[in-house]
């Protein structure tokens, strides 16, 4: 999933009308493929090496200041998203063992609601 940090690389790319490939190049990888293929993946998932992210950050000239913004963005935006995931009422069962690698779930009467 992406993040508003990588999001924001992905524009300043897209701003520059530049390919990750092409990035690549410029930042000094040898190996275009894999380096646009890195570029890529940080764009898509959020996650990226700190050595491409500095690299990254020098070439389109983001500012610490814009950089620490943007993940306070993200780890307020995860944790009210787990918060909503925690707060999701839940069943209570038993898992119970039968043999080695066969298990077995139990629910629980419905009146017991915690441990």
């Amino acid at each position: 999933m992406s993040t508003r940090l990588s999001r924001f690389f992905e524009q300043q790319r897209i701003g520059k009308g530049l390919k990750p490939g092409q990035i690549a190049n410029l930042i000094g990888y040898t190996n275009i493929s894999k380096g646009g293929s890195r570029i890529r993946s940080f764009e898509q998932t959020g996650s990226v090496s700190r050595e491409l992210f500095e690299k990254l950050a020098t070439f389109f000239q983001i500012d610490t200041e814009a950089i620490e913004k943007l993940v306070e963005e993200d780890r307020r935006e995860f944790f009210q998203k787990w918060l909503v995931w925690a707060n999701e009422p839940i069943q209570p069962h038993l898992v119970v063992r039968l043999i080695a690698a066969v298990y077995s779930r139990r629910e629980l009467s419905p009146d017991i609601g915690t441990i």
